[in-house]
């Protein structure tokens, strides 16, 4: 469970640095693991929808201190991200909604009995 997790870490983690390369922050992809599972631990938390608000201002406020970026690439960065995990998301409901496995009802005896 602890390498799966791991792995499932420095996967976001990864994530979050082509995020940040796409809207133009050179950092190195080492920084990303020092903040990123506290983003992503807050965007557990109930308080807002889909962690809007909550990650981008902890993008803006480790990305600042961290890597000294400013706060429009740490926002575009965030919108590129709920953008991915948007896509994703829709993908997986197009999956679900399109492919329905055949359920086999299996009925036995003691089924058969009580109906």
């Amino acid at each position: 469970m602890l390498g799966a997790a791991l792995i499932t870490q420095l996967i976001h983690c990864t994530v979050f640095y082509l995020a940040g390369l796409s809207v133009g922050i050179r950092s190195q992809l080492l920084i990303w693991p020092t903040f990123v599972p506290i983003v992503l631990a807050a965007n557990a938390l109930p308080i807002t929808i889909a962690g809007i608000g909550i990650r981008e201002y902890l993008l803006v406020l480790f990305l600042g201190v961290i890597a000294s970026v400013d706060s429009e690439r740490a926002i575009a960065t965030s919108f590129v991200i709920f953008a991915m995990i948007l896509i994703i998301c829709l993908m997986g409901a197009l999956l679900y909604i399109f492919y329905r496995p055949k359920r086999k009802v299996i009925i036995t005896d003691e089924l058969a009995a009580s109906a």
